[in-house]
């Protein structure tokens, strides 16, 4: 009888090029990226995505700001990533699509534009919504009446979380970060319903054993919120090493 070998295993390839060659999920990938352009209409005044300097938009999705192009693109994205290989020039159109807005960032960045940070935080909050493990954000939502009686729900308020493993303690705390209520939203409880709806799910997590956030020092009205919230100062301070500049 003839003897049978396991086919040789490619070695490890590029995870870029890797990715490309699923095209389903580059889709869904894409199709989340233009979800969180459209979202940047409800968060101009953030900073965080968009910087409105007098009447110029200013930041790394500022030119999908103020418009819903970025819906239909994601809705076509998803429609397509259920057969991508019959959609296949849908697949190839939206990486064209991409790379033409990378480049665009790109000069105006280098043109001095917009800041090194208007490009990376857009960059980060995409690869921790690609990636459960990295983070997991909650957005708070209220009801608005339009004209003609339509209800529609609206952002009013986000935060992200981070996992951290305490050997200490044989679980995990969860770190609250990036938290952003828009001006008009605060001081309506929009904050403390995210907080409490964290609170609740880490409660129902086995293995979480308490939530944790870092805020400035003289932030005193952030503080009285927190403490208000139940949380208690743990009596630490943060000390920090840069390695390298983010990655854009």
């Amino acid at each position: 009888m003839a003897e049978t070998y396991p086919a040789p295993q490619p070695e490890g390839e590029n995870p870029f090029w890797a990715t490309l060659r699923q095209p389903r999920v580059v889709l869904i990938l894409l199709a989340v990226w233009e979800v969180i352009g459209a979202l940047t209409e409800f968060f101009t005044s953030s900073g965080l995505f968009v910087n409105l300097h007098g009447r110029e938009l200013d930041g790394a999705l500022g030119g999908r700001a103020l418009g819903w192009e970025a819906i239909p693109l994601a809705v076509l994205y998803l429609y397509c990533a259920r057969d991508p290989e019959r959609y296949h020039r849908v697949f190839w159109l939206a990486l064209i699509e991409q790379a033409a807005a990378i480049v665009a960032n790109v000069y105006h960045w280098g043109a001095g534009d917009f800041s090194f940070e208007s490009v990376v935080i857009p960059a980060g909050v995409a690869a921790g919504l690609a990636d459960s493990t990295r983070a997991r954000y909650f957005v708070a939502m209220r009801e608005a009446v339009l004209a003609g009686n339509e209800t529609v729900a609206l952002p009013v308020g986000t935060l992200m979380l981070t996992r951290e493993w305490s050997d200490w303690r044989n679980g995990d705390w969860w770190w609250i970060q990036s938290v952003y209520v828009p001006p008009e939203h605060r001081r309506q409880g929009v904050f403390a319903a995210l907080y409490r709806h964290v609170e609740e799910s880490a409660r129902e997590t086995a293995g979480v054993i308490g939530l944790r956030l870092y805020v400035e020092r003289d932030n005193a009205a952030a503080q009285r919120t927190y403490q208000t919230l139940g949380m208690v100062d743990a009596g630490y301070k943060i000390f920090e090493a840069p390695l390298r500049e983010p990655d854009a």
